[in-house]
């Protein structure tokens, strides 16, 4: 079964990349610990968190306006499709369509053997859309 999971993993990787041509912004590598640390860490931690929060900000951006290019030039639905497609789209909370990548990266979890011990767990991956339901 693991073998199956993989092969589908790797198929999904192996389509490419949704959103080549935008980056995750690299996390800070390190946050003091708010009890050892001086008033200097703690600020310089901060201003590279307010950093960080503001490239994935930036990322955000670029992958809303990949996708809607990306939907603009698919000549294969009709503008009811899309509209349809702007109507779901717009109640998710995320404001996007989940990529491959992203949907992989969860399966990819589950095919883990570390996960071995994870039994009739569902995982929800849509954006937040059906939260509170």
């Amino acid at each position: 079964m693991k073998s199956l999971l993989s092969l589908a993993l790797l198929a999904a990787l192996s389509a490419g990349p949704a959103y080549a041509a935008c980056t995750y912004p690299k996390a800070p590598d390190k946050v003091p610990d708010g009890n050892t640390a001086t008033l200097q860490d703690m600020l310089e931690s901060q201003k590279a968190v307010k950093q960080f929060d503001a490239e994935v900000t930036s990322y955000q951006g670029c992958l809303e306006a990949e996708h809607k290019a990306a939907l603009a030039a698919d000549a294969t639905l009709t503008e009811e499709q899309k509209a349809e497609r702007a109507k779901i789209v717009a109640q998710i909370p995320t404001g996007r369509l989940g990529s491959p990548d992203e949907i992989a990266y969860a399966v990819s979890f589950f095919v883990n053997e570390e996960a071995a011990w994870v039994t009739g767990a569902n995982l929800s991956i849509n954006g937040g859309h059906y939260m509170g339901w």
